[in-house]
Order: C-alpha cells, then sequence, then structure tokens
C-alpha cells in the first residue's frame, strides 16, 4: 500500500518509530492509514493482538515452569498496551478489557508461576497506570491465591510438627523463619505485604489452638514435687513456644498471649492453693523455740520445688510478671496468718519473726524481691508490735490492717478475732483478705469495733481491751486516707436497686457500693445478720418479712428496706437521701 505525505510527516513519524523501537510493526501502518482506516481494522488488529496473547498464555499453562516463556508473555502484554495507546483512549479501554478478560480465564489460580506473572506485570501497569484499572481487578484472585499459598505453607509447618519431640524450641525458629520468607518474597506490594501481616496473626492463631491442644493440666501436672513429670515438661516447653514467637510477633500474638497467660495463671493458681494450705496449719501447731516451724519448713521446701518448676518456662514467667506478684502474694499471705495468732505471747512471737525471715532470704533468693514487703526491718518489727500496752500509732508504709490484727490478737480474747466475729474459719477469712482491697478490710474491723463497743455497753462494763484506744485511732486514721483518695463517682446503676435510708449512709457512698458491686447480705440465715454497703458493715436484726421483702433495722436507728433474692444477692430499689 502507498501513501503520499510530506516529507516532514514522515520524518517525524520515523523518528517516533525508532524511539519506541517498532518501526517495521503492523501499529506504524495503522497509525499511517489512521485517516482512511475505520474502526472495523483497528477492531480486527486489537483481535488478533489479544490473540497472539490468549496463545501465548495457554502455551505458558501448558509449560508452566519455563521461565522464559513467563517473561516472553509479559514482555508481549507490555508491548501490546504500548501499541493499543496509539489508537486512542477507546480502543484502549476495549483492549485492556478484553486483555483482563484473558487473564482470568488462562492463569490458573493454582499455576506455580503466578507470583513472578502477578509481580512482573505490577512493574509493567506501574509504568502505566492509565492501563491498570481492569488488569489490577484481573489481578486480585490471583494475588488472594498467593496468600492463601503462603498461609498454606505456614499452616503446613504447624500441623506437622511433632511436640512431643525434646526440643520444641526448633519449632518457633522454623515458624520464624518461614514466616520471615514469606514476607521477603510478598514485601514488594503493599498490598501483599499488610495482607502478609494478617495472615501471620492467623498463623500464630492456629498455633495458639494447637498449643492448647497439646497442653495437659490435669490434677496430676499441677503438682509441684521435686522432679518434672514427662507431661510438666512438655507443658513448659510449650509456653516458651508460645513466648518465643510473641516476642517475635507481639502485634500479631494476641491469641498466643492469651494462651500464655491463662497458662501461666492456671499454674499459679494451684500452687497459690498449695501455699495456702500449708501457711494454714501453723495454726494447728504450737509455735516456739524451734529454729524453724514444721509448716514453715514444709512451705520452704515447697517454694524450692516451685522454683526448680519455674526454671524450665523463665520467659513466660517474665512476660507476665508473675514473680514480683506471687512473692507479695506469699508474704501476704504469711503475715496475715501470722496476725491472726492467738494467743500472740512473746514465745510465739519470736518463732514467728524466726519463721518470718527464713521466708524472705527464701523468696527473695528463689523467686523475687517483694514489692509491696521490701522493707525487711519494717516486715521484721511487725512482731514486736503491740507487746506494751501503751504501743504508739504506727507510721509505714504496710497496710494498716496488718496492725489492727496483731493488737487484736495481743488483746484478751473478750475482744473476738476477725474470722470469729463473723462466724467464719480463719482460713475463709484469710482468703476474703486476699480478694478484697485494704479499705475493705479496714471497713470489715470498723465494724467488728463498733460491735464489740456496743457489747461492752450491754454487758454494763467500764473498761475496754488496753489496745482499744490504738485500734480505734488505726481505723479513723486508715478510713480517713482511703476516702480521700476516694474519687467521686456520680455514675447510677439503673438495673440495681437500693437500700432505703434514713439517716446515717451516704447516699454517694451507697451509689459508690452498688456500681462497684460491693453491697451484700451476710449470716443472712441467722438472728443477727450482716450488711455490707461498701466499705460499711452493719449489724443489725431481723423486724418482720412480708414475701420477699425484709425490713431490716440496723445499729444506730437506721430503717432498711431491703430486696433480697435467695437471702443473699442486694438489690437496691430507692435511695432516701438525709
Amino acid at each position: 500500500m502507498t501513501f503520499e505525505f510530506e516529507h516532514s510527516k514522515i520524518v517525524d513519524i520515523r523518528i517516533y518509530s525508532i524511539i519506541r523501537n517498532f518501526w517495521k510493526s503492523t501499529t506504524i501502518v495503522q497509525i499511517l492509514s489512521g485517516q482512511y482506516c475505520g474502526s472495523a481494522e483497528q477492531e480486527v488488529q486489537l483481535s488478533s493482538s489479544a490473540s497472539e496473547i490468549d496463545a501465548k498464555l495457554l502455551e505458558l499453562s501448558s509449560s508452566p515452569d519455563n521461565a522464559r516463556l513467563l517473561q516472553q508473555c509479559v514482555n508481549l502484554i507490555h508491548s501490546q498496551l504500548e501499541q493499543c495507546a496509539l489508537l486512542g483512549a477507546d480502543q484502549q479501554t476495549k483492549f485492556i478489557e478484553k486483555l483482563a478478560r484473558i487473564i482470568r480465564a488462562r492463569v490458573a489460580l493454582d499455576a506455580p508461576y503466578i507470583l513472578k506473572f502477578v509481580q512482573q506485570l505490577s512493574r509493567v501497569l506501574n509504568s502505566r497506570p492509565e492501563c491498570a484499572g481492569p488488569l489490577l481487578e484481573a489481578l486480585k484472585p490471583l494475588k488472594n491465591a498467593i496468600l492463601s499459598r503462603s498461609l498454606a505453607t505456614l499452616h503446613k509447618i504447624v500441623d506437622e510438627h511433632d511436640f512431643n519431640a525434646a526440643r520444641n524450641s526448633v519449632f518457633a525458629d522454623v515458624l520464624i523463619s518461614a514466616v520471615e520468607d514469606e514476607e521477603k518474597r510478598l514485601e514488594w506490594d503493599p498490598e501483599l505485604k499488610e495482607e502478609t501481616r494478617r495472615n501471620i496473626a492467623k498463623c500464630l492463631s492456629m498455633v495458639a489452638k494447637r498449643l492448647e491442644s497439646e497442653l495437659k493440666l490435669d490434677q496430676e501436672n499441677l503438682l509441684f514435687g521435686d522432679r518434672l513429670r514427662s507431661d510438666q515438661l512438655k507443658n513448659y516447653r510449650l509456653l516458651e513456644v508460645a513466648d518465643a514467637l510473641a516476642a517475635k510477633y507481639p502485634n500479631q500474638a494476641e491469641q498466643l498471649l492469651t494462651f500464655e497467660n491463662d497458662t501461666v495463671s492456671l499454674i499459679m493458681s494451684s500452687i497459690k492453693d498449695s501455699i495456702f494450705a500449708i501457711v494454714g496449719a501453723m495454726h494447728r501447731e504450737t509455735l516456739g523455740s524451734r529454729d524453724v516451724s514444721p509448716y514453715m519448713q514444709e512451705l520452704l521446701d515447697y517454694i524450692n520445688h516451685v522454683e526448680f518448676h519455674f526454671s524450665h518456662f523463665p520467659s513466660a514467667l517474665r512476660r507476665t510478671d508473675t514473680l514480683p506478684e506471687f512473692a507479695d502474694h506469699i508474704l501476704k499471705l504469711f503475715i496475715l496468718h501470722a496476725s491472726l495468732v492467738r494467743p500472740l505471747n512473746s514465745t510465739v512471737r519470736q518463732q514467728l519473726r524466726t519463721d518470718c525471715e527464713r521466708l524472705l532470704d527464701t523468696v527473695e533468693t528463689k523467686l523475687a524481691p517483694s514489692g509491696q514487703f521490701h522493707d525487711r526491718n519494717l516486715v521484721l518489727n511487725l512482731f514486736s508490735f503491740g507487746e506494751s500496752n501503751n504501743e504508739t500509732l504506727p507510721d509505714s508504709s504496710l497496710p494498716m490492717w496488718i496492725y489492727v490484727h496483731i493488737l487484736i490478737s495481743s488483746s484478751p480474747d473478750s475482744l473476738p478475732s476477725p474470722h470469729q466475729s463473723v462466724g467464719w474459719t480463719i482460713g475463709k477469712y484469710v482468703q476474703w483478705c486476699c480478694e478484697h482491697p485494704h479499705p475493705e478490710i479496714i471497713s470489715f474491723l470498723s465494724g467488728l469495733m463498733t460491735s464489740y463497743t456496743t457489747s461492752v455497753i450491754n454487758r454494763g462494763e467500764t473498761q475496754y481491751v488496753p489496745h482499744y484506744p490504738t485500734i480505734m485511732e488505726i481505723i479513723r486514721n486508715a478510713t480517713a486516707s482511703s476516702k480521700s483518695a476516694m474519687k467521686s463517682d456520680d455514675e447510677w446503676e439503673s438495673e440495681v436497686v437500693v437500700v432505703e435510708v434514713n439517716g446515717v449512709l451516704d447516699a454517694q457512698t451507697v451509689r459508690q457500693a452498688i456500681a462497684a458491686k460491693q453491697t451484700a447480705l451476710r449470716r443472712a440465715d441467722t438472728d443477727a445478720p450482716l450488711l455490707q454497703i461498701g466499705n460499711s458493715l452493719f449489724t443489725g436484726k431481723w423486724l418482720r418479712t412480708v414475701g420477699t421483702e425484709i425490713i431490716l433495722q440496723a445499729d444506730g436507728g437506721q430503717h432498711l428496706k431491703l430486696c433480697f433474692h435467695a437471702f443473699i444477692t442486694l438489690k437496691i430499689c430507692a435511695l432516701s437521701e438525709p
């Protein structure tokens, strides 16, 4: 075909053709004849180009491992996109949509080459953003397939690992290495990179479920002797695996951290129960004149066994910050029990001090320094407090209720011990103290002293126990300190009902008690029930009962209209402020 063009136009086209490196291509012929060719001829040419790409992709699907053929396909697509761009926007759009349909049809989701295909074609599209829309949509299923394949690779490692093997730390190393490989393979694409992070979280969630299924925390495996059972050793290794992965991927390890925390919590709960039973034995022994009491020797031996077990999962213990709190718990438990020992004579005091010294040494060396009871001298001086009837008020960082306990235990039996005042065992009272904050314990003791004061008056006695003034002053100071530290809380819990109070209870205190669920009826099956509202404990007597409405008159003349469920759960229906 011969065309007559001006010489300058031919020169311009030749220069452009040389630059674009396709002087002899059919596209140039079309451009030269474009003023005479209609859209029909262009459609034929576009179809021919699409068919050429289709054939090349079909050939690639038959030889998926042929890297050279893959590169040829991508080069062909690039070349055809360059050519169709010269035909105008409408023709370019038609060709791109046709090319997108071909890619969806010819590139299988399970093809081994899809990662390289998507990666190379994405580079082409980055250089030609006007072509990106439909083609990027066509690549989305391929990207999803890449991500699914990546996740399957990680899942396979988790599924196939034998957690009964001796060295489970190898599993963490293998999985971390595999995850890093997947991150490197897909880091070139922001979308794939972000989805890879989500894949990591899914994988670690699967690991958590697998670890949980392998864990064996039955009663036998929660006994801590001087030897390890095979299942215990496996449990501790599983914890270390969880910790290693959580340390590497903290932002994706929510399920692993939950597994780790729950498992450590269960182990610690079992240990605390055993220690509770051992320490409680002091009340069944005759204390005095020993290097160490039998119960304390048992406790020290048990702590040594626990420390031996802890040495097999130290990372999990550090992450959960378990040991400092555990050290505080042991010392608080001992001091609680020791402060309730009666009679608290000088021989008993010396024995308790000796036992305490041994315990402080063992806790610090085998577990961790205590945060709450870090002042050794302050703790040991507890066992000389109250020996004099003219004891000065303590100025201490220790909880004030400890000093009240010791003064009560140093008093005549006419002043009952805290647990006796409500008909509890020592163990039940100690457990209650462990579960409640210091202000509530002080409030309980305040109620005890109020009841004692009333009983002395009712008996017509003229004297209180010698430590009475000091006890009352400590309680007043501690109560004032608690109130000053308490934040105001104006929230009203509409579901929970209230006591109708005339005269004595502070309305704000009642509101706070309801919001914090700190209302309870104690000894409801007796003639002298105890009503707890927040930090206050009131003694009273029943006047009459009408259906589920119970009328209670508390000491001081307050009339409380209460509504109970099974005589246990207090609910509040109205509040009358004085």
